[in-house]
């Protein structure tokens, strides 16, 4: 058995030691040595299409990291240069992401930077092309009613202001991003305070064997509709982009997430996310380097000045 396991840990370490071929040799795309080392600053989009290319292409990491670095390459080059293609790459990058929190992120990056890259559902003006005073009203009837005050949020969801914000914006109310959370906020809101208690959470005690106050039997001292963490997350998400992501330190948050910071959709946080230098933007020998600067080549060029020699005397 140990002679097996000493076996197994050798071939194991040969096995991390074998040279993987570079992504460039063993993708299905035609020219993409040459491809790589033609692509320039100046033209991000040949970043991003060649991207694309290799999104659909991949199949180990080295080919997905390949990809995601094309993509950002292309995202921040277009950002330095004024174009219109980085929210495209966000899109792009968010596909490559799966199911998580990045992804979401950055499709809210996308978002942010160009509104007709959300989703159907929730498309059109941004809270901050709305009447802010709507937008913080309907973050707060969302509270409201998960806090139980239905009187009061049922105040805020009728007006016609309010609630249409809520139904653009509904499918972040929904782990799924699903619509049907705009009824589920009126229902609620209909429902409560507790019939039972009013909201005071306890009621006096008509056992004969206690006296006092006990705990509501209705809503067991914790008014208000009960609901997954999953839910309280996509409440709280809600909740930030309707306040435009400025509240960064809630109590509720460390619920929700641990702690987590709340990132705001900002488009320099995008490299920094993934882990790519978008410096480094030219492809040579296998790896990404930064371009010379003119300043660096000037200094490189320039003769080196003679040297006095001392004087015999």
């Amino acid at each position: 058995m140990r002679t097996m396991l000493i076996s197994l840990t050798l071939a194991a370490a040969a096995l991390a030691q074998t040279p993987q071929e570079p992504p460039e040799a063993t993708l299905p795309i035609d020219n993409l040595r040459e491809r790589l080392e033609a692509l320039q600053p100046a033209d991000p989009r040949a970043y991003f299409l060649l991207g694309e290319e290799v999104a659909q292409e991949f199949r180990t990491p080295a080919e997905l990291e390949l990809a995601r670095t094309l993509l950002v390459l292309a995202f921040h080059l277009d950002r330095d240069q004024g174009g219109t293609l980085a929210p495209s790459a966000a899109i792009a990058l968010a596909e490559l992401q799966g199911i998580g929190q990045d992804r979401d992120w950055l499709i809210a990056l996308a978002h942010a930077m160009d509104h007709r890259h959300a989703a159907p559902d929730w498309r059109g003006a941004s809270p901050a092309e709305t009447s802010d005073l709507d937008a913080y009203r309907a973050a707060v009837a969302v509270g409201r009613v998960r806090s139980g005050h239905g009187r009061d949020a049922l105040e805020l969801l009728e007006d016609p202001a309010v609630m249409e914000i809520i139904r653009r914006y509904e499918p972040l109310l929904s782990p799924a991003n699903r619509p049907g959370s705009a009824d589920w906020l009126l229902r609620e809101a209909r429902r409560w305070p507790c019939p039972e208690c009013g909201f005071e959470r306890i009621n006096r005690a008509i056992d004969a064997s206690q006296s006092g106050y006990v705990k509501c039997r209705v809503c067991n001292g914790n008014p208000g509709p009960q609901i997954s963490q999953d839910e309280l997350i996509a409440q709280l998400r809600f909740e930030a982009r309707m306040l435009n992501g400025v509240q960064r330190s809630w109590a509720a948050q460390v619920i929700a997430d641990a702690g987590a910071p709340l990132r705001d959709p900002t488009p320099e946080e995008l490299a920094p996310t993934l882990g790519i230098d978008p410096r480094k933007s030219l492809w040579r020998d296998g790896q990404w380097i930064a371009p010379e600067r003119d300043d660096e080549r000037d200094d490189a060029e320039a003769p080196t000045p003679p040297v006095d020699e001392p004087s015999e005397g």
